[in-house]
């Protein structure tokens, strides 16, 4: 049998938009700070809200070549996704 999903709940999530900038730091301490006065503004001005939180995506990689982490979490070795990654595959997991 394949996979089977049932809608539990719903949510709304806003993006908000950092300046134009060459610099990812910049913009994305910016964009914290329009979501964190944008959670406020929410909280302040729209009912029956429940909860408000600002959460970060994150975007993991692998430290050695870029490439997207596939692994989970705590892991030390992206699946061996480069030389230097595979370095981290312990001797049971090869």
């Amino acid at each position: 049998m394949g996979r089977k999903a049932d809608i539990v709940d719903y949510r709304v999530e806003v993006e908000v938009e950092g300046p134009p900038s060459l610099n990812f730091e910049v913009e994305t301490s910016h964009k914290k700070v329009v979501a964190e006065g944008a959670a406020e503004s929410i909280e302040r001005h729209v009912d029956n809200v429940l909860h408000v939180r600002v959460v970060p995506e994150i975007n993991a990689y692998c430290s050695y070549c870029g490439y997207r982490w596939g692994e989970d979490e705590d892991s030390p070795h992206n699946g061996g996704c480069c030389d230097e990654d595979a370095k981290n595959i312990p001797e049971e997991d090869q």
